[in-house]
């Protein structure tokens, strides 16, 4: 094994890849790795930030509605 090969498996956190598994594909498995986790981090963040702007509007909402009278047909 190649010291390509040890790098691909510290980056990925797996030892066992298929014999004759060349530096390309191992390259490629990293970087889809990579790109993997980038996604998912930034799919994360959009989602918490969407949930945060909701509740944002929702306490705006209940703060107009607590401030209207009670007895104003909706």
């Amino acid at each position: 094994m190649d010291p390509s090969h040890e790098q691909c498996d510290d980056d990925v956190g797996k030892n066992s890849w298929p014999l004759g598994d060349t530096e390309a594909s191992c390259l490629s498995r990293c970087f889809h790795k990579t790109l993997v986790i980038t996604t998912m981090y930034e799919f994360t963040s959009s989602l918490l930030a969407m949930t945060t702007r909701g509740v944002l509007l929702m306490r705006r909402r209940e703060a107009v509605a607590a401030v209207k009278p009670t007895n104003c047909p909706s």
